[in-house]
């Protein structure tokens, strides 16, 4: 009897076993890029890939809106999918969001003061957001891109120009 249940206790186990290791998680997708951005590199193009998680409503991490007024919606991750570091002063850094799914996108950039620019493609719906910022100043930006919808996950690639 006692050889009979230990075999049924590992069968049930190694079963268990095996769909546990079937499941997908967010943890087995890769880290996102970070980059250092001087002005030295102003004229340069920078591409970030990375994957939206959109779990977390991003109001929670910067708030209900930007320095501008602008809403900030859609779902990411709760810690920043990018973060960039601007060394010296550029007069314009534009960030660039695309999925080739033309997944609903959302945009948010929290600067070193605590300056938060959200930006999302609900407008047009084509899975590219834009967001132009002027005068950046030195420091730690982080970025979180997300998605309009809760729940989606998608591939997404990040541009940086600066002037």
């Amino acid at each position: 009897m006692f050889g009979k249940l230990s075999r049924l206790m590992i069968l049930g186990a190694a079963a268990s076993g095996i769909v546990f290791t079937t499941l997908p998680t967010t943890a087995a997708l890769p880290p996102s890029e970070n980059i250092q951005f001087s002005t030295a590199d102003a004229q340069r193009h920078f591409i970030l890939r990375g994957f939206s998680r959109g779990t977390v409503a991003l109001f929670q991490n910067v708030g209900d809106r930007d320095g501008q007024n602008n809403r900030c919606m859609g779902y990411g991750n709760l810690d920043p999918d990018h973060v960039v570091e601007i060394q010296g002063k550029m007069s314009t850094l534009k960030f660039e969001v695309k999925t080739q799914q033309q997944q609903d996108t959302t945009l948010v950039v929290q600067g070193p003061d605590n300056v938060v620019y959200c930006s999302t493609d609900a407008a047009d719906g084509n899975g590219n957001t834009t967001l132009t910022i002027n005068n950046f100043k030195e420091g730690t930006y982080k970025v979180w891109v997300g998605a309009l919808d809760a729940g989606k996950t998608f591939r997404y690639s990040l541009s940086l120009n600066g002037q």
